[in-house]
């Protein structure tokens, strides 16, 4: 609006347009997750953030977001910054996954066998335990013969065969049956 000195006025209308042109600025840190029992590990974009700012307000977002068993150890991701306007800023972090899930092992049921006439032993054929792992199992062994199987020969009396097993990433679980004869 403009007006003179004998108070005659005159508008008009200007179109203001704010812009955002200034980028964030994006400061990473590397992080450590863990996968879960499916062997999937979910990244959390702001545990990358290490301070990220902007005069706007900002958000974040990591690619990829998500690791699983074939990514153990670090990995580079891609931590992005983004403000209200649309601008974006970058930087890379290094996300170690780490496998700490140990693999779950049933051991067969107990057994119990009666031995032959006049022997002090039998042979007893011994059902594997279940065994399963969020990233693959490496061996299973037993204490009665060190093998995957332990059917064999059985003193009387009652045997405990410790059942182990090891995932591929090194966690170890155990169970217990009795073999009694």
């Amino acid at each position: 609006t403009v007006t003179d000195n004998a108070g005659l006025t005159n508008t008009c209308i200007a179109h203001v347009t704010v812009e955002d042109n200034i980028n964030p600025i994006a400061i990473c840190q590397d992080i450590t997750v863990g996968l879960d029992e499916n062997g999937v590990a979910i990244i959390n974009a702001a545990d990358l953030d290490n301070g990220s700012s902007d005069n706007c307000e900002i958000s974040f977002s990591v690619l990829p977001s998500s690791l699983d068993c074939d990514h153990i150890g670090p990995n580079n991701v891609v931590f992005t910054v983004t403000d209200q306007s649309g601008n974006t800023a970058d930087c890379q972090a290094v996300v170690t996954v780490e496998d700490h899930v140990s693999p779950i092992i049933i051991c067969p049921a107990d057994k119990t066998q009666t031995a032959d006439l006049g022997a002090c032993n039998t042979f007893v054929t011994v059902d594997a335990p279940q065994v399963d792992d969020n990233c693959g199992i490496a061996s299973v062994t037993n204490s009665f013969n060190g093998g995957v199987d332990a059917s064999g020969f059985y003193q009387t009396g009652t045997t405990t065969v410790v059942w182990t097993a090891v995932d591929v990433n090194g966690n170890v679980k155990r169970c217990y049956q009795h073999i009694t004869i």
